[in-house]
């Protein structure tokens, strides 16, 4: 079989496609398919060059699965690449010997016996230290190649120019390839999430300049700052759930623990096009791995409601006070399930506007808060509920 994925390519991408440099940067907005066009890279280089071995790599092992795996995985069944896959070691073997081998940096020892690399493709790098790169980096050797070259590919948004990334590569003149992109690169990009980035010039400069320029930004005004995340799951006192419906934009159902006064998100589901039967059963599918039934705060959109509880699920309709319940969330302890990938995400980003003297003002942005908005939905709504409980069908119902 002739494998011919021109036609899935975005012609922007080819320099950085066809780029040999040894450290091969990809930046810049939302959008702009820069996690698609690395896997599109990797996918090439392990098919040109038989028995190479590929390091594919994120911060966590949840967001390593659900992102740069899932769409490795994606692409090979798109182009009818047939593959195999050890789930337990992440191994993925295509029939020329090629091995990608999926490793997170929960813990950088774990990676320093691997050599004789020919490519690491690392996603997101600003959730790591500079040491971390450094030991990663390392990992980019062994005998001297007969045929292809080693390099390791990073891609990310620029969200902050104090990051070590921006002073080690962008502050001085370095070798290596660096390619900038944005929304206008992707040519498969729908009109809508277009318009949603270009509408973040009237709502904030910092996210229009990072998200929708591919800028550089200096991240102020950042809501939650007093926030961690934790590896290992707990027993709770309690535990709620809150949604924040969506279509187009994401459904986001977060899955809640209460212990000590304390909040713990767990879990999440992040999905987009969903109709209402079919986040239903997701959310009954997550309820049941989980074996709880909580009760779940959302908008009143009765339709859905409706359907809700007719699929046996408890929902009430949370309190919608957007400033009051933010800062009611500032003065709890709150921690981030590493699975959450999407909560920490949002969250990290998630910050008030500014006027056009860049002064903080004490208003959200309204980007990318569909966790944020799940997340104070179920808690302000929770702790304003009378202590006692008294049955009340949901919605006064």
């Amino acid at each position: 079989m002739i494998l011919n994925i021109n036609e899935d390519i975005n012609e922007n991408f080819e320099n950085f496609l066809k780029s040999k440099k040894r450290e091969c940067i990809i930046y810049g907005g939302a959008g702009a398919g820069k996690s698609y066009a690395s896997a599109q890279k990797v996918l090439i280089y392990n098919l040109l060059f038989p028995e190479s071995k590929t390091l594919i790599m994120r911060k966590t092992y949840p967001a390593l699965k659900l992102t740069s795996l899932e769409l490795i995985e994606k692409l090979l069944n798109k182009y009818m690449i047939k593959y195999e896959i050890n789930r337990s070691e992440l191994i993925l073997k295509l029939g020329n010997g090629s091995r990608m081998i999926f490793k997170s940096l929960d813990n950088p020892e774990k990676i320093k016996s691997i050599s004789d690399v020919n490519l690491i493709w690392f996603e997101e790098p600003t959730e790591i230290s500079e040491k971390d790169y450094d030991i990663v980096n390392l990992r980019l050797r062994g005998e001297e190649l007969k045929k292809g070259f080693r390099q390791i590919i990073l891609s990310f948004n620029p969200i902050d120019r104090n990051h070590w990334l921006f002073k080690r590569f962008f502050e001085k003149e370095v070798d290596i390839y660096k390619g900038k992109f944005t929304y206008k690169d992707n040519k498969f990009l729908d009109s809508e999430y277009k318009k949603v980035l270009e509408d973040l010039k009237e709502k904030d400069e910092y996210l229009y300049n990072v998200y929708c320029l591919g800028e550089w930004g200096t991240l102020k005004g950042q809501i939650y700052t007093k926030w961690d995340t934790f590896k290992e799951d707990k027993e709770y006192e309690d535990i709620i759930a809150g949604i924040d419906f969506g279509f187009n934009n994401p459904n986001a159902f977060l899955l809640i623990g209460i212990k000590d006064d304390e909040i713990f998100v767990f879990d999440e589901i992040y999905r987009t096009q969903l109709t209402t039967p079919e986040l239903i059963d997701l959310i009954k599918e997550k309820l049941k791995m989980w074996n709880v039934n909580p009760d779940i705060y959302c908008e009143h959109e009765p339709d859905r409601n409706k359907a809700f509880m007719q699929a046996g699920l408890k929902v009430f309709e949370a309190k919608k006070d957007v400033l009051v319940g933010i800062n009611f969330l500032k003065t709890k302890k709150l921690h981030i399930h590493e699975r959450c990938i999407n909560t920490i995400k949002e969250i990290q980003g998630y910050k008030y506007k500014e006027d056009r003297n860049g002064n903080v003002l004490e208003e959200p942005v309204k980007f990318n808060d569909h966790t944020m908005d799940a997340l104070r939905y179920a808690v302000f709504t929770y702790y304003g509920k009378p202590k006692v409980r008294v049955f009340q069908k949901p919605f006064g119902l």
